[in-house]
């Protein structure tokens, strides 16, 4: 997939136009421009040969931030659908094509459309027993929502299994997919490349 210089200009243009309107006290225009300007300049770096982890886990984390204040766009109302849609396609693409480059030792999960570091090894004894039970849960299901998890545990909240699974997402033992009420989670092993 190529990506090149001039359609990620045209990229963060477009960000600029559609945020002109949006009211000027309203903090999330300037974090969605300023990020798209930080992912710009990344993106250019590493395609100039300036690759290091720690550049590419720079920008994979602005891509999935700003996925995520897009989110929160689109719910203020500010991003009509297709505006909407079309970010999040093109900064995934952009987390495809930066994501696929790892260094052996590192695994690249994606977490709500973004993808986080996490490096061979982990210590699954560091997990508590709930997290544990989790992911062996996620093991055998091969995937599961919040309130397919909350059978097994009745007697905990919905918000304490989020908070569980955001933990291994964190973690990078778990991955998550979809939007609104259709997420799922899925078991992801570290060590696969």
């Amino acid at each position: 997939m190529t990506m090149d210089k001039d359609f990620l200009i045209k990229l963060t243009l477009f960000i600029y136009q559609t945020s002109e309107h949006w009211p000027e006290d309203n903090l999330l225009k300037f974090k969605i421009r300023n990020l798209a300007n930080e992912i710009l300049a990344d993106c250019i770096l590493l395609s100039q040969g300036n690759f290091t982890k720690t550049l590419q886990s720079k920008l994979l984390g602005e891509v999935c931030e700003i996925q995520e204040c897009f989110v929160r766009a689109r719910a203020k109302r500010f991003l009509n659908r297709n505006e909407f849609l079309l970010f999040q396609k093109e900064y995934n693409n952009i987390k495809r094509k930066w994501g696929a480059l790892t260094s052996k030792g590192i695994k690249q999960v994606e977490r709500r459309g973004a993808f986080l570091e996490t490096e061979k090894g982990f210590k699954e004894e560091e997990l508590r027993e709930r997290e544990k039970k989790i992911l062996e849960i996620l093991e055998e299901k091969g995937k599961a929502q919040v309130q397919d998890l909350q059978k097994f545990f009745p007697n905990i909240s919905k918000r304490t299994l989020r908070r569980d699974l955001e933990n291994l997402l964190k973690k990078g033992l778990v991955q998550r997919s979809g939007e609104w009420s259709r997420i799922f989670y899925y078991r992801t092993k570290i060590g696969q490349e």
